[in-house]
């Protein structure tokens, strides 16, 4: 997809840090962010930027009850790192929509 520019961040602290200075209009986050769960920074992103979706990306494979947590705290959508790139790119446009 051209147009996209693209932050990382490796933990959490980084990664609120860098959402204050850089602006984004959507988040894909890691379930297991270094060591820290991801799940506690996707209820942070929603409620300090309630408009920004946040795409929930894991190596964890797909677990109903992560997918379930993942919606109910506010995940636009909850991928697996096995699934194909353009699953991905399918969720960000849904996302963003």
């Amino acid at each position: 997809m051209k147009g996209i520019a693209v932050t990382t961040a490796e933990t959490s602290k980084e990664a609120l840090e860098l959402a204050k200075k850089v602006p984004f209009d959507l988040v894909i986050l890691d379930l297991d962010l270094g060591g820290e769960n991801g799940m506690h920074l996707l209820e942070t992103f929603r409620a300090t930027y309630p408009q920004r979706p946040v795409i929930m990306f894991t190596s964890l494979g797909f677990d109903v009850e992560v997918v379930k947590e993942a919606r109910t705290k506010g995940a636009a959508a909850c991928l697996s790192k096995t699934e194909s790139l353009d699953t991905l790119v399918l969720a960000v446009q849904r996302a963003l929509q």
